[in-house]
């Protein structure tokens, strides 16, 4: 468990500290984002954003909520962070900050989950914990639109698994009820899509879709238009449960977890997605 780095060949493992999570890098790869213990050291205290060296030294808390945050993740330019936070007593809400802890902001007052940021920064996509699809907007919350929808038309990719690495946790979608401020569940938790990761070229944005009925588990691919829905790697029911794609930066590989397996995947991108 913790934070760990390596190479892409999967060589070269290193620990960098026993309790951190959700980590990612900054612009510059000097420094990690990451939740960790508010008290540095504790297992049992709420989840803040941390930034550290990428030797685990020179710690900086981002956030001081006296409730747990989650998935951070950092801006193209990496002066900010977005970010899902239960604070002020509600469901999960997206939340941006600056690097340097300045102008904290709220994105949405309904559900927000599992935020991450347009390559060119202009547009954030993130699960909607109300009806259990994707959306984006605006960075400054403005112009949310629905990205995702069971109706689409669903398109299976052939592919190919190219090697495991190192052992990673589990999904962590939200499926627990909604706060009671919240409207109304559309379909309650019947199917969720999360873990949304843009392309670095903007064509293209990957997500993991769990659902009991109306389509296949697994991960997806869509246009941020919310055009050209299509399967990319379907799970198997209790056999293989894919969550957390992410792009390598130049757009040619597609790394993700499966849960069962508790393994991460480096696996080759679908033509036309790559920089």
């Amino acid at each position: 468990m913790g934070l760990w780095t390596m190479n892409a060949d999967s060589s070269n493992k290193k620990r960098l500290y026993p309790y951190g999570m959700m980590p990612d890098w900054l612009s510059n790869n000097a420094s990690i984002v990451y939740i960790g213990p508010s008290v540095e050291g504790s297992s049992t205290s709420t989840s803040q954003i941390w930034i550290m060296d990428t030797l685990g030294n020179n710690k900086v808390r981002i956030t001081n909520f006296n409730i747990s945050n989650r998935y951070p993740k950092v801006s193209p330019t990496g002066t900010k962070i977005v970010f899902s936070s239960q604070a002020e007593g509600q469901g999960p809400r997206v939340w941006v900050v600056n690097t340097d802890g300045t102008n904290l902001i709220k994105l949405t007052e309904t559900g927000g989950d599992h935020p991450a940021w347009s390559p060119d920064g202009t547009k954030i996509v993130y699960c909607n914990t109300v009806d259990g699809r994707l959306w984006t907007m605006n960075t400054d919350g403005t112009n949310k639109k629905q990205l995702s929808n069971r109706k689409d038309m669903i398109v299976k990719v052939t592919l190919i698994i190219f090697a495991v690495c190192l052992a990673i946790v589990g999904c962590g979608c939200n499926k627990t009820p909604t706060n009671p401020i919240d409207p109304p569940p559309i379909e309650p938790y019947a199917t969720t899509d999360c873990d949304p990761s843009w392309s670095p070229n903007g064509n293209t944005i990957a997500y993991a879709h769990h659902s009991l009925s109306d389509t296949p588990s697994g991960i997806f691919l869509i246009n941020p238009d919310g055009s050209n829905k299509r399967l990319f790697l379907e799970s198997v029911e209790f056999q293989t449960l894919w969550h957390k794609p992410d792009w390598s930066p130049d757009g040619r590989w597609l790394v993700l977890c499966e849960t069962y397996s508790a393994q991460i995947y480096k696996i080759m991108a679908p033509e036309g997605d790559s920089l």
